[in-house]
């Protein structure tokens, strides 16, 4: 039977290997002056962050705690560079500082026939 490292466990997605969500600088910004309103990172987006607002024909965002950590699904499909995220380093910090790697190797191992 193949199970989760009890620490590992994301079953509620407040925590990302072990780190509180809260402590997790990653989330979208949209910068309004350059959005154009075509309304691709609503539709692409695979934890459902944005919204659309078609009395203003503009994205908005409405669950940014729900963006999956280092996921630019909607920065990299913006036409006109208008959705920001946190600089990968500053994500990269946090996994060094946490640990986040070793946990990471512990729970391949852990459930290794689950990934074969």
């Amino acid at each position: 039977m193949v199970k989760k490292i009890p620490y590992l466990n994301e079953d509620s997605k407040s925590v990302w290997h072990g780190v509180p969500r809260e402590e997790i600088n990653w989330s979208p910004e949209i910068d309004y002056t350059r959005c154009i309103g075509c309304g691709l990172c609503v539709l692409e987006c695979p934890t459902h962050v944005f919204r659309y607002d078609f009395k203003r024909h503009v994205s908005e965002i409405i669950k940014s705690s729900k963006c999956k950590i280092g996921c630019s699904t909607c920065s990299n499909l913006c036409l006109v560079d208008a959705i920001k995220l946190p600089p990968l380093p500053e994500l990269y910090q946090l996994m060094k500082k946490k640990n986040i790697i070793d946990l990471c190797w512990k729970n391949l191992d852990y459930n290794k026939y689950m990934w074969m």
